[in-house]
């Protein structure tokens, strides 16, 4: 049996530099506890098995925001995030032979970026909006597996974007068409086999 006990505070503050434009920023901490699979069961992706590990520990974050709010017309919105979380103890697919992986606790992996979004209403009743994600993901302590310091974390695209088009009248119907596009992203530890760029998609 294991126990743990985990605060996970949060403060945050909003300033309003002009009926315009408003700054904000947060700082936050967080955890997440080992999933039963990553603990116990075994599973296997192509000719890849992937091992459990009753010893994992939860994962801890600690992360800090800062955002800018801006509304340069009546019906146009732009809001710009900064976000740094830095996990102790990430839980990640350890490479250990070409067909043989383990669930594992890394030291330590640093996310940070800048997201940024804007909003359109048309009239009343249809929305038209963009959104677009940098997003780097490295391990920076890889705690028994050193080999794996300043690689990418898998299945993490540095670049996403989207577009949506949304109509919504209570009346008659909610109806939203968007595309996404996903970068090249890795789909292992070791920053070997990668997924190509996603073609655009259609959501509806």
């Amino acid at each position: 049996d294991k126990t743990d006990m985990v605060v996970s505070p949060r403060v945050a503050a909003l300033y309003h530099l002009s009926d315009k434009v408003a700054a904000w920023g947060a700082v936050n901490s967080g955890f997440r506890a080992p999933t039963l699979t990553e603990l116990y069961r075994q599973f296997s992706v192509g000719a890849v098995v992937t091992r459990p590990n009753s010893q994992l520990n939860p994962e801890r974050l600690v992360g800090s925001e800062l955002g800018l709010n801006v509304a340069p017309a009546k019906n146009l919105t732009a809001r710009l995030t900064w976000f740094d979380n830095r996990v102790t103890d990430p839980v990640s697919n350890v490479t250990l032979t070409a067909t043989l992986a383990q669930k594992q606790n890394l030291g330590k992996t640093r996310i940070w970026g800048v997201q940024t979004d804007v909003e359109y209403l048309l009239g009343t009743d249809w929305r038209a909006s963009g959104a677009y994600l940098y997003e780097e993901a490295k391990v920076t302590d890889g705690g028994a597996n050193a080999a794996l310091v300043g690689k990418f974390l898998a299945q993490v695209p540095k670049h996403r974007g989207s577009l949506q088009l949304a109509y919504n009248n209570s009346k008659f119907a909610n109806v939203a068409l968007g595309v996404q596009f996903v970068g090249t992203q890795f789909n292992d530890d070791l920053n070997i086999n990668f997924i190509p760029a996603a073609t655009l998609t259609a959501e509806g």
